[in-house]
């Protein structure tokens, strides 16, 4: 995993592996606890829909309706049925982790704004085998 946008993804199929559709969101960014909760609260499995792939055929409603969907939960592979793993905190955590307080790309830990290079908060958590 290198850099702030790589966060971990499902890994039971090809599908999953290559396509990277769902992957782990923390959720309150851009709250003030926010560097608490991803200690506390682990990260919620997500479906990650990229409006892009539809080109321009989507209307302004459509494209939020897209959006809307890619929040949702996800309990199951959509490739393959797979349960979605448990998550436990990470027995070694990284070192650098970017938390966000300001919603945004700006970096507390590091503090940049673009090209950070610390891991994302998602990868205080790893999925039990």
């Amino acid at each position: 995993m290198s850099g702030k946008r790589q966060r971990p993804s499902l890994t039971c199929c090809d599908a999953a592996r290559i396509t990277r559709a769902v992957t782990l969101e923390a959720e309150g960014q851009g709250q003030s606890d926010f560097a608490e909760r991803c200690r506390i609260d682990p990260p919620v499995w997500r479906l990650y829909l990229d409006a892009r792939e539809f080109g321009e055929s989507l209307t302004t409603a459509e494209r939020q309706t897209r959006f809307e969907a890619g929040r949702t939960p996800v309990r199951f592979c959509p490739f393959c049925g797979t349960p979605a793993p448990a998550l436990r905190p990470r027995k070694k955590p990284p070192a650098k982790v970017s938390i966000s307080i300001d919603g945004g790309y700006y970096c507390s830990t590091c503090h940049k704004d673009h090209g950070c290079r610390c891991a994302p908060p998602e990868s205080l958590w790893e999925p039990v085998s």
